[in-house]
């Protein structure tokens, strides 16, 4: 799975892609169980850097969102036309660039709330690892 954010780094917007083995990084190898404790703290940082940019990613795009809704109603009310709050919703909802950021939004949203339950998934496993070496050098000491 790739993920591609954007964030800034100082002078401009740049596009990271990050890429994920959800195969391999959700698997656990019994026969390695030390290999795979020491890879956690690799994954979460990376799974935990992408959520992090992903959530200030949607956050951009909220206020977007917002500033665009707010320009638009400040502009239909300057009209001089007797217009309802509802009416100027609906006008402003059915609005293509107002759409267009709306679903870019949600998208944002919906990617972020992914990949924080993969984040959520990683501590799980991080949990299930500890146990089986515990329970793997609890059977190799009663040998």
């Amino acid at each position: 799975m790739e993920i591609q954010i954007k964030s800034w780094n100082g002078e401009n917007w740049i596009l990271n892609k990050f890429n994920f083995d959800t195969e391999n990084d959700f698997s656990i190898n019994e026969q390695n169980l030390d290999r795979e404790l020491c890879r956690m703290a690799q994954l979460l940082l990376h799974y935990g850097v992408a959520a992090t940019e992903l959530s200030a990613q949607h956050a951009r795009c909220k206020e977007e969102l917002d500033s665009l809704y707010a320009i638009k109603a400040l502009k239909i009310r300057s009209s001089g036309t007797k217009i309802t709050e509802n009416n100027i919703k609906e006008l402003i909802h059915s609005d293509l660039e107002y759409r267009e950021l709306l679903k870019e939004t949600l998208k944002s949203e919906a990617l972020f709330n992914k990949l924080e339950n993969l984040y959520k998934s990683l501590l799980r496993k991080s949990d299930c690892l500890i146990a089986l070496s515990y329970k793997q050098r609890k059977e190799i000491s009663s040998y």
